[in-house]
């Protein structure tokens, strides 16, 4: 892809802008078809530096310098600038099952509507001659369509009075000892495969499990997550520093481009295990694992500093009660301490202490 950059002057400048602060962006980035690659210059370390591209209306070479490119190669055969697409793996199943799928079509037709059948006079087919060529050109390409039909001679052989020239569509001899939909289903799942994307086939077939199906997509999830993480790694290798160093902004201020989260987590799973944690008092209240959980089960994330100053009153609280709970302790113990020591100043005798009583 060729960047493009242009100088932020707002929406009347010559390339409109949301910003007008005289600063460099980005005004796009150009797809470059890889049908007009013409070739490739290298350096003397042999890493690639220029894209040789023709033009498709003049058909003259164009070099691009790969410093104006993003170049996304996904793998590297060779150390080839081309890498290797996992597109070259799907083409051998998809064009087998295109195939299929098209010998599917032409049989589905011919069983329907019959496989057609011309007879001319055996002349004619000897001779290879215009009547002949006619008669293939008809049973080739006739089609049950609104426009199907025949203008064919009246002449009869004077032998048997029969049509010289007759045309039908045979029947065919019923089902064909060949299933292709088990032909075609086979090479979907290896087009599926390829990109780990089998999860996509789940239910279409016979057998399977939901385990099965779970496990699946997990890994196409992967799948996807890494390649837009080679994605990410390009741009913010590439096209970030380019553009601050344009701006004279130091490298060291460069922002990583990071994807959300591809993956679904398992919200029963998790929750059994964040009950499981705070049961062996393992796990922290803090406001970044209510974030997280708020996150994760797609609910409304509360503000941080909002569950800061919640947590710091609730302690506080927390901590007035139990100091409360102690002056209210320490005070009936000073109460029993006392009554204690005036049941031990009264020396009289029990008889008297129990008859004062009553």
């Amino acid at each position: 892809m060729e960047t493009i950059y242009k100088v932020r002057e707002g929406y009347h400048g010559r390339t409109q802008s949301k910003y007008d602060d005289g600063r460099i962006g980005w005004a796009r980035w150009n797809l470059l078809p890889q049908i007009t690659r013409s070739g490739w210059k290298f350096d003397a370390t042999g890493e690639p530096t220029t894209l040789i591209q023709y033009d498709p209306q003049d058909f003259h070479q164009v070099p691009v310098p790969l410093q104006r490119c993003l170049h996304f190669r996904f793998g590297g055969r060779d150390n080839s600038p081309e890498g290797s697409t996992p597109l070259r793996s799907a083409y051998g199943p998809w064009f087998r099952k295109a195939r299929v799928q098209q010998i599917e079509g032409i049989g589905v037709e011919r069983d329907l509507a019959g496989l057609p059948e011309m007879r001319i006079p055996s002349a004619n087919i000897e001779a290879r001659d215009e009547v002949y060529t006619e008669a293939m050109r008809i049973v080739t390409g006739i089609r049950q369509d609104s426009q199907a039909g025949l203008v064919l001679s009246s002449d009869r052989d004077p032998d048997n009075k029969e049509y010289i020239q007759t045309f039908r569509l045979v029947a065919t001899g019923g089902q064909r000892s060949i299933n292709t939909d088990p032909i075609v289903r086979r090479y979907a799942n290896e087009v599926a495969t390829v990109f780990f994307a089998n999860v996509m086939r789940a239910g279409q077939d016979t057998h399977g499990s939901f385990a099965l199906a779970e496990a699946q997509g997990s890994l196409f999830e992967e799948a996807i997550a890494s390649h837009v993480d080679y994605v990410g790694d390009v741009i913010g290798s590439k096209a970030l520093p380019r553009l601050l160093q344009f701006n004279q902004i130091p490298i060291e201020h460069t922002p990583r481009l990071v994807h959300s989260n591809l993956q679904t987590k398992d919200l029963a799973a998790l929750g059994a295990y964040i009950v499981n944690l705070a049961k062996s008092g393992l796990l922290l209240n803090s406001p970044e694992l209510i974030e997280f959980v708020h996150t994760v089960g797609g609910l409304p994330v509360p503000d941080s500093d909002k569950i800061q100053e919640q947590q710091e009153a609730e302690k506080k609280q927390a901590e007035e009660e139990m100091q409360r709970l102690e002056e209210v302790k320490q005070q009936q113990e000073k109460d029993i301490e006392a009554q204690r020591q005036n049941e031990s100043k009264d020396f009289r005798p029990p008889e008297e202490k129990k008859a004062e009583e009553i």
